[in-house]
């Protein structure tokens, strides 16, 4: 009996010492890990405040949020929506991130499109819209025009295309748009 409890004790003291983490979930920065997770400890992990079980009352798109104030940050994936009736954050940082990102039923939109040909279609709603095209090729397409306050910022080699503002064209800048004059200001 005493051999099987010694082979019982190596089997478990040296299954213990073995290191099998995958390297698809390492991480040094928030922008080293997909959309719906956190880099905690070098790890992109669940945080649990997106869908599932124990969401904590988060939207799925939500990566983290603020239930009572209805907030919602977003970092990055790739068709993104903001939850209807909520105010989103949403962070375009990775390369192709955000290809399609609808901000139409968001109380208000803040999007950074930093990422390399991120934020291909944008889409505001009728709420508050300010999205800063600094990733060189991104906003290929961005729609505002129904916001009651829509601030574009474009940076060299960022929005191929004219974004599209509220009108009057006093509300267009030559690098986007602008709810500063007082007519393009309302919400």
């Amino acid at each position: 009996m005493t051999l099987a409890r010694l082979l019982v004790f190596v089997a478990l003291a040296t299954g213990c010492a073995i290191n099998e983490r995958s390297g698809d979930y390492t991480c040094a920065v928030q922008a080293d890990c997909s959309s719906g997770r956190t880099c905690s400890g070098g790890l992109c992990v669940v945080t649990g405040n997106g869908s599932g079980s124990n969401n904590n009352g988060c939207p799925a798109a939500c990566t983290t949020c603020d239930v009572n104030a209805k907030t919602c940050a977003i970092d990055g994936g790739n068709n993104v929506t903001c939850p209807t009736g909520w105010a989103c954050n949403v962070s375009c940082s990775r390369q192709g991130s955000c290809d399609k990102l609808d901000c139409g039923g968001a109380t208000s939109c803040t999007v950074s499109c930093s990422g390399v040909e991120s934020c291909k279609d944008v889409q505001c709603g009728a709420g508050q819209c300010k999205v800063t095209c600094s990733g060189q090729a991104s906003c290929a397409a961005l729609d505002c025009r129904d916001s009651c306050a829509c601030d574009v910022t474009c940076a060299q080699n960022a929005c191929n295309s004219k974004p599209l503002c509220p009108t009057p064209t006093t509300c267009t800048t030559p690098t986007g748009c602008s709810s500063a004059p007082a007519t393009c200001g309302g919400c």
